[in-house]
């Protein structure tokens, strides 16, 4: 799929299924939903914050599951994102949901499962961490994403991606949009926003919750060749959740294919 008609596929999805809105603590919240399984899956974005740029996911989660899509607001604190994505499930009559949340949005589904551990179902963490008290850590894991979140960065990627596909190797990607549409995920405010919630998340102390998890309420998906979270970062997130499942897919990096995590969750949620 190129980046045209990954395009023209963004766009459908979002004609088909329309935003919803609400306001919660002072900042309005976007979201969309898909499927009308019975069971629920609120699926996290990562740091670009754009629920709708993971409908690849949705959509192959969508027959056997209720998808909530949402979309981050300027929210600098973690919890006021986990108090607003609680007032979309209270909007939408869920009282509990599966969380699928991937890098960034990683952080965001633990600050969630720890802030209303009644109102989560199963955990699903892909290429994220969990917190960490070393300061010198903190700050490279920060910069990285600040490093990221540039234009530069992104404008890179997309060239990386474009290669790719002119030589029939499409590069993994959650991101099925244009260069504009990145371009607009990605400003000043976003960025102070996203780095002062992730500061935040990356100082809380660790504490037992991953430790007193079922085995099968927690699912850790890797890749192998992340160059977002270091090997002693993806272990700390290990060691949060020693009870977790954990597949570290073969020379994937920090983007999984949406169908790969599909094939993976679903059962872990049919279970």
């Amino acid at each position: 799929m190129n980046n045209f008609s990954a395009q023209q596929h963004l766009e459908r999805f979002r004609a088909t299924h329309k935003p919803r809105f609400i306001l919660a603590g002072g900042m309005r919240w976007e979201y969309r939903m898909v499927g009308s399984g019975d069971s629920c899956v609120l699926v996290l974005p990562g740091i670009h914050g754009k629920g709708e740029l993971a409908f690849r996911l949705a959509e192959a989660l969508q027959a056997s599951h209720r998808v909530v899509l949402p979309s981050y607001p300027p929210a600098r604190r973690m919890a006021q994102l986990a108090d607003g994505l609680i007032a979309i499930l209270n909007a939408e009559n869920i009282q509990r949901a599966h969380v699928f949340g991937s890098s960034y949005g990683g952080m965001v589904a633990q600050c969630l499962a720890r802030q209303y551990p009644h109102r989560v179902g199963r955990l699903i963490l892909t290429t994220t961490t969990a917190p960490n008290n070393e300061p010198l850590r903190r700050a490279r894991m920060l910069a990285r994403f600040a490093t990221f979140l540039s234009a530069e960065a992104v404008k890179a990627a997309m060239r990386r991606r474009a290669r790719s596909e002119r030589h029939g190797r499409l590069s993994p990607s959650c991101l099925a949009a244009s260069m504009s549409e990145l371009r607009s995920a990605f400003n000043a405010q976003t960025l102070v926003c996203r780095l002062l919630a992730a500061a935040e998340f990356l100082r809380q102390q660790p504490d037992n919750t991953g430790a007193r998890t079922s085995p099968d309420s927690v699912l850790i998906l890797l890749g192998e060749r992340d160059p977002m979270f270091t090997l002693s970062e993806r272990r700390n997130l290990s060691s949060q959740y020693p009870q977790a499942a954990i597949h570290v897919i073969h020379k994937a990096g920090h983007f999984l294919e949406p169908e790969v995590q599909a094939a993976l969750a679903l059962p872990f949620l049919a279970s």
